[in-house]
């Protein structure tokens, strides 16, 4: 009879799961078939000059298993790896005895917060609870992490979208998916705790609660990214793109235009096009557009201060888009707002035919004519504001508004402008950064202190990152 003998070659994860491993290096074919995590034995040199696995590793350790007194092994547990279609996981089977000292969540999980139990825990999907979690639940982190979640419920969520509640996708769909998912959770944590802790300037605890569901999400993100550029998958790419949808709330962009975002055509086909722009679709994609009009427009005027044929023709087709605008059907959820949709898109395409105007006069606005056209856009906003001010649509006004508020040069106007943004509803901290970049763009005895470009040259001055998100 032949005897076969067990290698002790392959990976950790391959001999803690019993299973032939090819040894293939930094990631063997089973682990990246099974969207495991790789683990390899630390290799150091004997006395005789050869190289052996080092016994006694910490990998090691977590990956052994002690049978139960009576020797006898129960029915294997699974491991479940993320999958979007919750119905049908991926299941891998993983041998477990049933002995109280080693339990699933014992080998996840077996220290509070640590890098490696931070990955772990965000890496293997739990049968018993079909849920992405671990035994440091987020609601359970500090004892201020389950106000941070009343306070998204209540508060946060309902800024982050022109929509009612029972139609918020922040609550309908990304809550549902945090309650099974930790780093979602973190994520959606740490935009709530970024909020209460601007209303709450005082409360420190809710600050460090803040800080440690930051902490935390970043350092799983760090890992998940890495797991992402090794082994590419269409499902943990949804799901980091699902926790970066809540991220990008919390932090200020500063990476160049992406040259995709001048066209929502690739979007049209699904079914959740329009719920963060519905009143301006066609609208919101002309931003970048006009961003890069004015860049080209700024280093034109570098080199010689006649505007060229060619950047005269793209202004024209950028004020006959606007001006051939019409909005959108409003959807059927929101039709007791039908006319604060109608509105809030019109203050829109107001403020852009005021981007534009400026922009095509490069780094100064003193063109009498054209200071003229924005005093009547300015008008034209001011009127409207009533109609959306007690509306789900004033929670998207902030940016139409910082546009306007840098072509206003009238005290009073600008007067009514801080107030509105002083005793605004929405108390976030976007709208106090609003206010006080206003103010020192007001203040700036610079000729080039206006319009948008005037902004820009504000927030290069006094060294702000501000993002209106």
């Amino acid at each position: 009879m032949t005897t076969s003998f067990r290698v002790k070659t392959g990976c950790l994860t391959c001999r803690g799961r019993r299973k032939k491993c090819d040894e293939r290096k930094p990631n063997c074919t089973g682990c990246t078939r099974n969207f495991l995590r790789c683990d390899w034995p630390e290799l150091v040199v004997n006395k005789d000059g050869v190289l052996k696995a080092k016994s006694g590793t910490a990998e090691a350790k977590a990956m052994k298993t002690k049978l139960p007194a009576s020797g006898r092994r129960q029915t294997p547990a699974q491991l479940l790896v993320f999958a979007v279609d919750l119905k049908r996981p991926i299941t891998v089977e993983q041998d477990l005895p049933p002995s109280p000292e080693v339990t699933f969540e014992s080998t996840v999980c077996e220290e509070s917060i640590t890098e490696d139990t931070a990955d772990r825990s965000l890496t293997l999907w739990r049968s018993l609870t079909a849920s992405f979690m671990s035994d440091e639940r987020p609601t359970l982190l500090t004892p201020h992490s389950v106000l941070l979640l009343q306070h998204y419920l209540e508060d946060t969520a309902c800024f982050l979208v022109p929509k009612i509640r029972t139609r918020n996708p922040f609550i309908t769909q990304v809550l549902p998916l945090a309650y099974s998912d930790d780093l979602l959770m973190h994520a959606v944590m740490s935009l709530s705790g970024t909020h209460l802790s601007y209303q709450q300037k005082d409360n420190l605890d809710v600050q460090l609660a803040t800080r440690k569901h930051y902490s935390l999400l970043l350092r799983g993100l760090r890992k998940a990214f890495a797991d992402e550029a090794k082994q590419p998958c269409s499902e943990r790419s949804l799901r980091l793109l699902v926790i970066l949808v809540v991220l990008c709330h919390v932090e200020a962009r500063t990476i160049p235009l992406d040259p995709f975002i001048t066209s929502f055509e690739l979007l049209r086909e699904y079914e959740t096009f329009g719920i963060f722009l519905s009143c301006g679709q066609g609208l919101f994609e002309t931003i970048p557009k006009i961003c890069i009009f004015a860049m080209n427009r700024l280093a034109e005027e570098e080199q010689s201060y006649i505007c060229s044929t060619e950047t005269q023709q793209e202004y024209d087709e950028l004020v006959s888009t606007l001006l051939l605008w019409s909005s959108p059907p409003v959807d059927p959820e929101m039709i007791e707002y039908a006319d604060a949709h109608v509105t809030t898109g019109e203050i829109y395409r107001q403020a852009l035919l005021m981007f534009v105007k400026t922009s095509m006069c490069g780094s100064v606005v003193s063109n009498p004519k054209v200071i003229t056209e924005l005093q009547g856009h300015i008008e034209v906003i001011t009127d409207a504001m009533p109609i959306v001010n007690a509306s789900p649509f004033a929670t998207v006004l902030l940016w139409p508004l910082m546009i306007t508020g840098s072509c206003i040069t009238s005290p009073r106007e600008r007067l009514e402008l801080m107030k509105r943004l002083e005793h605004t509803e929405i108390d976030v901290m976007q709208v106090s950064q609003a206010a006080s970049l206003l103010r020192l763009l007001w203040e700036d005895k610079d000729e080039r202190a206006f319009g948008p470009f005037g902004l820009h040259l504000i927030m290069q001055k006094h060294n702000i990152m501000f993002s209106m998100a």
